[in-house]
């Protein structure tokens, strides 16, 4: 892979989600087909070893653990990614004139509180007043939700504590 130009699109969460797993399903497919061939002694073909080098264990690794990442909460995919509830906190925040990053990092982040906006959002203090605010954080929980925290026990019986929608 050969990045053409840095930083020439931002994307959400739910985007990269989606791309891995299409990068997973077109591996797995290409895998499938490659793998049925097999020369008269046995051994793998050379088309099989060319499959096994493009999804190497770095690479099935780190799209394991990505997926992992963007799926754990409080993330905005949790509990399963929906597109329509990322185009309604858009249309919901279109009165405020939030640039497309400022967008996607509420999307991505998740904020709960003005704190955490006030990161997102540059010069939040000059362009918004204290109700705007508030009211941008409202829409972004009714549509996002509000992770919560619960208890629960796996396994061996500790308790472990997890976040939820």
């Amino acid at each position: 892979m050969k990045i053409l130009e840095a930083q020439s699109a931002i994307l959400p969460n739910v985007e990269v989600l989606a791309h891995l797993e299409s990068m997973r399903k077109r591996y797995d497919e290409q895998a499938q087909q490659k793998a049925k061939p097999r020369n008269p002694r046995g051994n793998k073909t050379r088309d099989q070893q060319e499959i096994s080098s493009l999804k190497s264990g770095n690479l099935e690794t780190v799209m394991k653990e990505l997926t992992d990442y963007l799926l754990a909460p409080p993330s905005s995919l949790t509990p399963n990614p929906d597109l329509s509830r990322i185009q309604r906190v858009m249309e919901a925040l279109r009165q405020y004139s939030l640039t497309k990053p400022e967008l996607i990092q509420i999307i991505n982040l998740r904020p709960d509180n003005i704190g955490v906006l006030d990161t997102i959002i540059e010069e939040m203090d000059q362009r918004y007043t204290e109700d705007e605010q508030q009211e941008i954080l409202a829409k972004v929980k009714r549509e996002l939700g509000t992770p919560g925290f619960v208890t629960g026990t796996e396994g061996g019986g500790e308790r472990d504590t997890i976040m939820i929608e």
